[in-house]
């Protein structure tokens, strides 16, 4: 096992909230880690990747891991351990961006058509700073309290 450490995090899927592949239905645990420029050339000159990649938002260099939710044999595969700094469980969905974390991944050597290289599988995730997820709580909406209505009595004649 190896370790990415300090790492920002964002799109946290690694529960019930689990994306797909790209350009398939099959479904993936995945975390995208906001990581130094000594990481990021660390992690292709370890052929986890062919090329650096940067966040659109921030221009800082991010590296992407992921896990298929489904071993190839058809069997589910071991859920992510999300854990905080005591090694308490903590509930992935609620892992918002900006979560600082270390991210445990496993190294798997490929050789697939003369493509080489090491694929990095996500497997375990400690966060050290929590930026809780909370959803839609922050809609913007103008909210107004509904109107009481008064019945009206029948009359009888």
């Amino acid at each position: 096992m190896a370790l990415l450490n300090n790492v920002e995090l964002k799109w946290c899927k690694c529960g019930a909230n689990a994306g797909t592949k790209y350009m398939s239905e099959e479904k993936i645990w995945s975390v995208d880690a906001i990581c130094s420029k000594k990481q990021s050339a660390d992690w292709v000159k370890k052929q986890h990747a062919q090329k650096e990649r940067t966040d659109k938002e921030t221009g800082k260099p991010v590296i992407k891991l992921t896990k298929a939710c489904i071993k190839r044999d058809g069997k589910p595969a071991q859920p992510i351990k999300c854990i905080d700094t005591f090694g308490n469980d903590i509930d992935p969905l609620i892992i918002g961006n900006g979560s600082m974390a270390n991210v445990q991944y496993m190294e798997v050597p490929y050789d697939v058509g003369g493509n080489k290289g090491v694929k990095a599988i996500l497997t375990a995730i400690q966060v050290t700073k929590l930026e809780e997820y909370a959803g839609n709580n922050g809609m913007e909406f103008d909210i107004q309290g509904q109107p009481e209505v008064a019945l009206e009595e029948d009359e009888v004649f």
